[in-house]
């Protein structure tokens, strides 16, 4: 006796998906599929609720108050795994910016000595060394300032 066999395949080359099941083939468009898979989630009540509740943690979140029990790194890490999630359930058009995920964190360590002034230390640094755009950073190079800064704490 013969056992149909259930192989999934993708080729790359023309997007398509081939299913052989016993002697039937069947075709299918991978790239519909995944648009109408990615639109549902980013549609999704849920994934609208989480957005919402990403976004307000990122912005009212204050390391001084917030009782956190690990390192400041730990912390720092932690928010901008939270950033991440946020813009994962966004569409391009929704993401934030670089310079507001910088604003956001850098409101959230306001108190804290050491990492309150490692924003403005970077750009008097580069306003000094006469850096054409002294206030441009990434949101990933904040982060590895503040884990720096972070370090003995």
């Amino acid at each position: 006796m013969v056992h149909p066999t259930w192989i999934l395949s993708v080729k790359q080359e023309n997007g398509l998906v081939n299913i052989p099941v016993g002697h039937w083939r069947a075709e299918f468009y991978t790239y519909t599929y995944t648009y109408e898979l990615c639109e549902h989630y980013q549609n999704s009540i849920a994934s609208k609720m989480r957005s919402q509740e990403l976004l307000w943690w990122a912005h009212t979140a204050q390391l001084k108050d917030s009782n956190h029990r690990g390192s400041y790194q730990s912390w720092v890490t932690n928010y901008t795994k939270t950033i991440r999630q946020y813009q994962a359930l966004q569409t391009a058009e929704n993401k934030l910016s670089d310079q507001m995920c910088v604003d956001f964190l850098n409101n959230s360590v306001r108190g804290v000595t050491h990492l309150e002034g490692v924003l403005d230390t970077y750009y008097t640094a580069r306003k000094a060394a006469g850096t054409p755009d002294p206030f441009d950073i990434t949101f990933e190079e904040y982060v590895e300032r503040l884990i720096q800064a972070a370090q003995p704490y």
